[in-house]
């Protein structure tokens, strides 16, 4: 026996808002198909779709579902508003796919928890909750800049995603690496830079296309301070929890790990192994950006907790209870950076832009070398500009080590031009100012590829594009000394910077790194999961004559092609027939009566009862 009817009568008598909270808890397999509350009954008592429902249920749910007529009003109302149990004439009865699903999975839970079990060290303390502000903030410190890190590297090289939409394992040891962070902590923040939109996948359609992009969110957010710029990501992974998780971490007092190791498994007995892994790698990011301490809600997440919509109001409060703002850093002779605490968004961005990271936390490490300098020459920062910066952030001045390191760099700035070149001798056209340089860059064994040409060309030849010298020779004069290579002006621009050669692109060259990744124009306006099937369900559970429980028995009797018996009445008289039916419209049956051999139509009205055979 089916529970379609059923369930198509507690549909067809639900409100708008019942309607669509069904839905968005239950999204239909293929909405384009669900036209009615029939159709709609169908696609939810599919096999998959009860498991998941049934997998969301707490234990009294799961108990109500047992023994239906014990429930009180609230739990018969919550399973009838997740579409685990249909109405009829007496009232809510239960569907016999549920209670089928429910004992398959009631049975294969007990087999599972007789079978062997994974080991798991006890905890040999009590846990406390911890009140230390200091070691709530570290964390949550560490987890800003390395997302801000992250979002730095795809903003300059958009990172490489995998079939299941996913960071490719190659970009996120990249990534991790401009973090200086291990791969899983790199994995975890990536995933919370997804959830509070900062990133994105492109090229969906085609796989070898799909890219990991910042997204134009991410922009403003690197401009927040560490405490905004937590809150927004702390938010996203809140709002982002299942319901069971939020309501067991209510349960245990605010402590993340017992709910997740032991309570949701509890209260939610049938719930599935990925909403476990779920919730397990939930924990573990809390843990990361300083939601939790010690598995224990902190103070400003619980906040967050009790109501997501108001995480604007803790700024102060986050704000009060992180560092200061560092006044600058120190600058040591061995080249290395220390900022004893949170830089402001500006000076944060320029020191990532000039250095290489080393360590991120309260008091961060970073190293200025000859490369990450040249990236910066590259990105546009001229020497004297940070010269500048460094004078003005520094603490301790800025020692000589790094004076000559800028003033050397300040000398061979501009000394190397790739341009674009239209001729025979190749792509590329490499312009340098001193001969000692041109026979470094053709005697350089880690630029043969490039496979350089010298040339001895004047000036005013050279801005022409005419090309009159000999091959090998290199005069010093105030001629421009040219070399060619046959790849493209990017390419032979990355080889130079990746051997630390200060060489800047010219003449119309495009760069070899990633320009900016596009991104969407505007957030798009939240809307109603599956709003236009909502509005075509509720729309002929309330036209005539589909709101009928016998339209309802028919209609399911055409779907499945198979023979009802109908009571009908007629002047005072009531007749029964056994039918095949076979359409419905206008108020009236069409169907084929294959005892008589002819073909009936009959008033919807007229019907009296609808019986399955």
């Amino acid at each position: 026996m089916s529970g379609t009817l059923a369930l198509a009568a507690s549909i067809a008598a639900m409100d708008r808002a019942e309607l669509e909270q069904l839905v968005s808890r239950r999204p239909p397999i293929a909405p384009a198909q669900v036209v009615d509350s029939i159709s709609l009954a169908l696609d939810l008592l599919r096999d998959d779709s009860v498991q998941r429902a049934l997998e969301s249920q707490d234990r009294a749910s799961l108990g109500a579902l047992g023994s239906l007529g014990a429930a009180d009003e609230t739990t018969a109302a919550t399973l009838r508003s997740w579409g685990l149990v249909g109405v009829d004439a007496t009232g809510i009865v239960e569907l016999p796919e549920v209670v089928s699903a429910l004992e398959n999975a009631t049975a294969q839970r007990a087999s599972a928890e007789n079978g062997p079990r994974a080991e798991h060290a006890p905890e040999n303390r009590a846990r406390e909750r911890r009140e230390d502000l200091s070691a709530w903030y570290a964390p949550a410190l560490v987890e800003t800049q390395r997302a801000a890190a992250i979002l730095r590297a795809l903003r300059a090289a958009p990172g490489k995603a995998n079939r299941r939409g996913e960071v490719a394992v190659t970009s996120a040891r990249a990534l991790a690496e401009a973090a200086r962070s291990a791969p899983e902590r790199a994995v975890a923040t990536l995933t919370t830079l997804r959830l509070a939109g900062l990133i994105a996948v492109t090229g969906q359609r085609d796989v070898a296309e799909r890219r990991v992009v910042v997204t134009e969110r991410a922009t403003e957010w690197l401009t927040r301070t560490h405490a905004a710029r937590w809150i927004a990501l702390a938010a996203a992974r809140v709002a982002a929890i299942a319901p069971a998780l939020h309501r067991v971490v209510a349960l245990a007092g605010g402590d993340v790990r017992t709910a997740v190791a032991e309570r949701l498994l509890t209260e939610y007995p049938l719930s599935a192994e990925r909403t476990l892994e779920t919730a397990r790698e939930f924990a573990d990011a809390a843990e990361q950006l300083g939601l939790t301490l010690d598995g224990f809600l902190t103070r400003p997440a619980a906040g967050l907790w009790d109501d997501v919509a108001h995480a604007d109001e803790l700024l102060e409060t986050v704000a009060e209870t992180l560092p200061d703002q560092a006044p600058g850093v120190y600058l040591q002779p061995d080249l290395s950076v220390v900022a004893p605490g949170p830089l402001s968004p500006e000076d944060e961005e320029m020191l990532f832009a000039i250095s290489a990271v080393e360590q991120l936390g309260v008091a961060s490490t970073f190293r200025l070398t000859d490369a990450s300098l040249l990236r910066a020459l590259d990105a546009g920062h001229p020497i004297a500009d940070v010269r500048a910066f460094l004078e003005r952030l520094s603490l301790t001045g800025v020692p000589q080590p790094l004076e000559y390191l800028l003033s050397d760099l300040g000398e061979r700035a501009g000394s190397i031009t790739v341009e674009a070149h239209h001729g025979d001798e190749g792509r590329a056209r490499v312009r340098v100012v001193k001969p000692d340089v041109l026979q470094r860059l053709a005697a350089d064994r880690a630029l043969r590829h490039l496979r350089l040409q010298t040339f001895v060309v004047s000036e005013r030849q050279s801005a022409s594009g005419a090309v009159t010298g000999r091959p090998g020779s290199a005069e010093q004069s105030a001629d421009a000394l040219i070399l060619f290579s046959p790849l493209a002006p990017e390419h032979v621009h990355a080889a130079l910077v990746d051997a630390r050669y200060p060489a800047r692109l010219g003449g119309g060259a495009v760069p070899s790194s990633p320009a900016p990744a596009p991104t969407t124009a505007s957030d798009p306006e939240p809307t109603v999961p599956g709003n236009d099937l909502v509005d075509r369900v509720f729309a002929a559970s309330r036209s005539e004559p589909g709101a009928g429980d016998f339209t309802r028995h028919l209609e399911l009797a055409i779907r499945d092609r198979r023979p009802v018996r109908v009571s009908a009445e007629a002047r005072g008289s009531t007749h029964s027939f056994t039918l095949q039916p076979l359409s419905i419209s206008g108020g009236r049956l069409r169907a084929a009566d294959q005892q008589a051999g002819v073909e009936r139509t009959l008033p919807i009205s007229a019907i009296t009862g609808v019986e399955s055979i």
